[in-house]
C-alpha cells in the first residue's frame, strides 16, 4: 500500500508539472489575450483620439504639487565645498539602467563645475548599494567625497565608516527610507509628504542635484543630459505623469533630434527605428541592464559616455550578445520556476541561475500565475532574491508585515511593485510560509486578474494625422500606457497567409494570427492601438490588436439578463448560462448572495467592466 501511495503521488506531481508547463506555453503563445476589459470614461467617439485619452485620464483636471528636493541646499553647499577644496570626488552609482544613467548625469554636472570626479559602479556580485568596504577602498584611492546615485538611503554602515574616516558623504536616492536615515546629507524625494510629487527616478534626482549645483555657480546644466533621465524614468518604471512626463518628453524629443553616440550605436545594434516608450522599455533599457545582470555595468556606462561611434558600436555589440544570453537564461529560469509552482499564493523560488536575472524572471512568473513572486539564487548559504507583485498588492508592505511577524527578512528594500532581499537558505521556508499567510489575507480577485484598460473608441476610419497626435503622450510607460481603443465592426474581408490573417473592417485593417476565428460578415469587438504604417512612400493606419472577441458582456448587461432569467425567461446565450452556473446562481428565491463576476472563468474571458 505504501508503494502504491508513492506512485499516486508521483503521478499527481507529474500531472501538475505537465499542466504548469502547458500554462507557460499557452501564455507565451497567446500574448496579452488574457484580460478582462476595463472600459474607462464615456467612450465619446465624437472627440479625437487624443482628446478621448486626455479626457479619460483626466489630464486637464490633475495637477501635481512640486517642491524642491529635501536637503537639496545642504547637498549643494557640501559639494561646492568639496570642489573648492579640490577634493577628489567619487560618484557611486548602481548596476541598473537608472543607476548607470544617473551616475553619468552626476559626473557630467560635476565635471562642468570643475570637480575632479570618478565613477564607481558595483557589480551584482558585490550587491546593491554602497557598503562600508567601498568607503574604505575609496579612501585608499584618495577619495575625500562620495556622492551616491540611486542608492544610499539605507547605507547606515557606509555612512558611519565615512564619518570615521573623514570622508564627506552625500546620498542622492529615490527609494523609500526606513525609520532612520544614514548619518550624512540625504537627498531623496521620498522624504517629502504624500501631497508632494515624489516618484522620481534616481537619475532624475541626480539631474536635479546637478542642475542646482551648477545654478548656484552661475552655470547651466547641459539639457542633453535629459536624454538619460528620460530613459531611466521609463526603464525604472517610474510613473510617466506630471513632472516626470514633462522631463521624459523633453529628453525623448532631444534624443529623436540628435541621439548621443552611445544611444545611436545601441539603436543600430537593436534595430530600433522609432524612439518612444516601447523602444525605451523593451529595446534600449534591457540591453543597458544586460551589462549589470550578466557581467559588468561599466560596459554600459562606457557605451553611454563615449563620443566615439566606433568604440560605441563595439560596446553595443557586446551588450547585444549579453542580452541574447540573458533572454535564453530567463526562458530556462521561468520554465524551472513554473515546473516547481505548487499553486501557492506567494511562491518563493530558489533557482540555479544568475541573481542578475531574478527580477525579470519574477516579473514573468508573476505575469503568468497572477501572484506575487520571489525568485532568488543561493550562494554561501545566503539567498539573494528579487520580488515582483501584481495588482494593488504591495510587496514591500508584505515584507514589512513578515518582518513584524517572524523577524524575516533582515535585509530588504524596494517599493510597492518590486523588492530585493537577502535571507539565509535555512530560513526560506519560514519566510515563504509567513508571506503565504499575508497573501491569503490581502490578495484580492482584482489583484489576481489581468486587466486591459480601454480609454476610447474608434467608430470609423481615422486618418494618419489623427493617430500621430497620440505621440504627444510619449514616452509611454508606467501609469502612462499606450492607449487602447474599442472598435466594433463587421468583418468585410479576411486574407489568410502562413500563420496570419489580414482583416479589413470599416475602412481599417489589422493582422492577427490564424488561430483566431474571424469570419467575413461577423461582428467583432476588438481592443486595438492604432499606428501609422509607412509603405512605398505612403502612410496608412493599421490597428495593432490586443484582443478580438465575438461577444462582450458587461456587468450591467448581465444584471438585466439575470433579472429576466430569475423570473423564468430562458437564456439562449450559452456563455451567459455558463457565467450564471460558474457563479452558482439559482432561480430559487433568496438563494443568491452577492457574487464577484471575476469568479466566473467565462466572464474573465468575455467580460468588460465599465468605470
Amino acid at each position: 500500500m505504501e508503494g502504491s501511495g508513492e506512485l499516486v503521488l508521483f503521478l499527481l506531481l507529474s500531472i501538475l508539472h505537465a499542466l504548469v508547463l502547458l500554462l507557460l506555453r499557452l501564455w507565451r503563445e497567446r500574448g496579452d489575450n488574457v484580460a478582462v476589459w476595463r472600459i474607462r470614461g464615456g467612450l465619446n467617439g465624437r472627440l479625437s483620439l487624443l482628446e478621448q485619452v486626455r479626457k479619460t485620464r483626466g489630464y486637464d483636471d490633475i495637477s501635481y504639487k512640486e517642491a524642491e528636493l529635501p536637503n537639496l541646499k545642504e547637498a549643494v553647499a557640501a559639494i561646492k565645498e568639496s570642489i573648492e577644496a579640490k577634493e577628489r570626488i567619487a560618484v557611486f552609482g548602481d548596476y541598473d539602467c537608472d543607476g548607470i544613467c544617473g551616475a553619468l548625469i552626476m559626473k557630467e554636472a560635476l565635471k562642468k563645475a570643475g570637480a575632479d570626479v570618478t565613477v564607481v559602479l558595483p557589480t551584482r556580485r558585490e550587491g546593491y548599494g554602497i557598503k562600508a568596504r567601498h568607503v574604505k577602498e575609496l579612501k585608499e584611492r584618495g577619495i575625500r567625497t562620495i556622492i551616491t546615485v540611486d542608492n544610499g538611503v539605507a547605507a547606515y554602515e557606509a555612512a558611519e565608516a565615512a564619518k570615521e574616516l573623514g570622508i564627506r558623504m552625500v546620498v542622492t536616492d529615490h527609494h523609500e527610507p526606513k525609520n532612520t536615515l544614514p548619518q550624512c546629507i540625504v537627498v531623496d524625494p521620498k522624504l517629502h509628504s504624500d501631497d508632494v510629487f515624489r516618484d522620481y527616478a534616481g537619475a532624475v534626482v541626480a539631474y536635479k542635484v546637478g542642475e542646482a549645483l551648477l545654478d548656484s555657480m552661475g552655470l547651466s546644466m547641459d539639457g542633453r543630459l535629459k536624454v538619460y533621465a528620460s530613459l531611466a524614468t521609463v526603464v525604472d518604471m517610474m510613473p510617466v505623469v506630471g513632472p516626470n512626463h514633462r522631463l521624459a518628453r523633453e529628453g525623448l524629443l532631444i534624443m529623436r533630434e540628435s541621439p548621443p553616440v552611445g544611444i545611436k550605436a545601441l539603436m543600430d545594434a537593436a534595430g530600433t527605428k522609432i524612439l518612444n516608450g516601447y523602444s525605451f522599455g523593451w529595446q534600449l533599457g534591457p540591453r543597458i541592464n544586460a551589462a549589470g545582470r550578466m557581467s559588468d555595468p561599466r560596459i554600459a556606462y562606457k557605451l553611454l559616455a563615449t563620443d566615439d561611434y566606433y568604440e560605441a558600436a563595439k560596446l553595443a555589440g557586446v551588450l547585444e550578445r549579453m542580452n541574447r544570453e540573458r533572454q535564453e537564461i530567463i526562458e530556462k529560469a521561468v520554465e524551472e520556476c513554473m515546473s516547481k509552482y505548487d499553486g501557492s499564493m506567494f511562491p518563493f523560488f530558489v533557482v540555479g541561475y544568475p541573481q542578475g536575472v531574478a527580477g525579470v524572471v519574477a516579473g514573468q512568473v508573476a505575469g503568468i500565475i497572477k501572484r506575487p513572486v520571489l525568485v532568488g539564487s543561493e550562494q554561501g548559504g545566503v539567498v539573494k532574491a528579487s520580488g515582483r507583485s501584481v495588482g494593488e498588492f504591495s510587496i514591500l508592505d508584505a515584507l514589512h508585515e513578515a518582518k513584524a511577524r517572524c523577524g524575516l527578512p533582515e535585509v530588504y528594500g524596494g517599493h510597492r511593485k518590486a523588492c530585493g532581499l537577502e535571507v539565509s537558505i535555512k530560513d526560506v521556508g519560514r519566510l515563504q510560509a509567513v508571506l503565504e499567510e499575508i497573501a491569503r489575507e490581502r490578495l484580492t480577485l482584482e489583484d489576481m486578474t489581468e486587466w486591459l484598460d480601454i480609454e476610447g473608441v474608434i467608430t470609423s476610419a481615422v486618418t494618419p494625422d489623427e493617430v500621430e497626435e497620440l505621440d504627444e503622450l510619449e514616452p509611454s510607460g508606467e501609469s502612462n500606457p499606450e492607449p487602447v481603443f474599442l472598435y466594433k465592426g463587421v468583418v468585410e474581408q479576411v486574407r489568410i497567409g502562413e500563420g496570419w490573417k489580414l482583416v479589413r473592417t470599416g475602412g481599417l485593417k489589422f493582422f492577427t494570427d490564424d488561430g483566431i476565428g474571424i469570419d467575413e460578415g461577423k461582428t467583432i469587438y476588438a481592443a486595438v492601438t492604432p499606428q501609422v504604417n509607412e509603405y512605398n512612400g505612403g502612410r496608412e493606419v493599421m490597428l495593432r490588436v490586443h484582443e478580438v472577441r465575438e461577444r462582450v458582456y458587461t456587468r450591467e448587461y448581465l444584471l438585466n439578463v439575470y433579472a429576466k432569467w430569475k423570473n423564468g425567461t430562458h437564456v439562449n446565450d450559452g456563455n451567459i448560462r455558463d457565467i450564471f452556473a460558474e457563479l452558482g446562481l439559482s432561480r430559487a428565491a433568496n438563494t443568491n448572495g452577492r457574487r464577484n463576476l471575476l469568479e466566473s472563468e467565462t466572464f474573465r474571458k468575455y467580460g468588460a467592466v465599465l468605470l
